[in-house]
């Protein structure tokens, strides 16, 4: 099988993670305390919470108005059980409002940076393919990643969200690949493992907290350890 050339690739929970001191920093700003390690320690759990839990990532999709804020409450609930219920509504609305125009998914996995260095310089076109906000494009300027991509797609600004084969269609477009040529890496089995295969893109999934031991694909532990294998094909 030919090595693919393009390579598109998730964000949260694939190359960044739920910042802890970002996220206890905005909570200190409303007066709660929370720990900044602590967070940073909790990504399974997160990661957990955020698949039992969504809020619209196009203009399209129908969810309650305060879905993200329920989730940040529930974040919070697990992780500074002693805070009150006022208190943790009061930060996880300063949170999501803040995560709105700067998204607080930008603590870089171990190597991420190094491994899509390699994977740039190997001349793989790079593709961020995230399910977001708006804010993706920023957020990987501010994490000092944007220079790897040929493209960043964000489904609130392009109106689609993955598992939608349109997405997968519409990033090969901008950057000019065939769908035998790309590959699709990501944390979430249905949204991009499935969405991918929809569109004739093969997938590997990245399973950090290793949820997913019967996948169908090929899985990595994370993002560097696939790029490492990658690169040696």
């Amino acid at each position: 099988m030919t090595k693919p050339s393009v390579v598109l690739i998730d964000v949260g929970f694939t190359l960044l993670f739920v910042d802890g001191a970002t996220i206890a920093d905005l909570a200190r700003s409303v007066g709660v305390t929370v720990d900044a390690q602590a967070i940073d320690s909790s990504d399974r759990e997160i990661y957990d919470l955020l698949h039992q839990h969504g809020w619209a990532q196009t203009t399209q999709q129908q969810t309650p108005a305060d879905a993200g804020v329920i989730f940040f409450e529930r974040v919070l609930g697990l992780l500074a059980p002693t805070i009150d219920g006022t208190e943790r509504r009061r930060a996880a609305k300063a949170i999501w409002q803040h995560h709105l125009k700067r998204n607080v998914w930008r603590r870089p996995g171990v190597g991420v940076s190094a491994a899509l260095d390699s994977m740039h310089r190997a001349g793989i076109k790079l593709v961020a393919l995230s399910n977001s906000e708006g804010t993706v494009e920023d957020l990987l300027k501010d994490t000092g990643l944007d220079g790897f991509f040929e493209t960043i797609i964000d489904s609130w600004v392009v109106g689609v969200a993955k598992p939608d084969p349109k997405i997968f269609c519409l990033a090969l477009e901008r950057v000019g690949g065939q769908k035998h040529q790309a590959l699709m890496v990501g944390d979430s089995l249905y949204h991009d493992i499935a969405g991918a295969q929809a569109a004739g893109i093969g997938a590997v999934l990245i399973d950090p907290f290793d949820r997913y031991p019967t996948a169908p694909v090929p899985r990595f532990s994370d993002f560097a350890t696939f790029a490492a294998d990658f690169l040696e094909r």
